[in-house]
């Protein structure tokens, strides 16, 4: 499994998430969901033997998202892979 932190623009209250969540879960390999909304980002588990991080901006671009391609600086809005120890 590989997980993706997608960041996306105008998800602002439950039913967007919900909606986000319905729309993930409609793609094959597609595993844990989790939704922050105070950040707009959305962590996806996802089985990269079945479907890609490409894939999964495709679909939720498709049902009216809109991806923010701006990279979170580290350690901004508590965001850290841990691979550098958090330093």
């Amino acid at each position: 499994m590989r997980s993706e932190t997608l960041k996306l623009t105008g998800t602002t209250n439950q039913n967007c998430a919900d909606s986000v969540t319905r729309v993930l879960r409609g793609v094959r390999g597609v595993g844990e969901i989790e939704i922050a909304l105070e950040s707009s980002e959305v962590k996806v588990q996802f089985d990269d033997q079945i479907t890609s991080s490409q894939e999964l901006q495709n679909v939720l671009v498709q049902a009216g998202y809109a991806i923010s391609t701006e990279k979170s600086v580290h350690g901004e809005n508590g965001s850290c892979c841990g691979g550098c120890g958090g330093s």
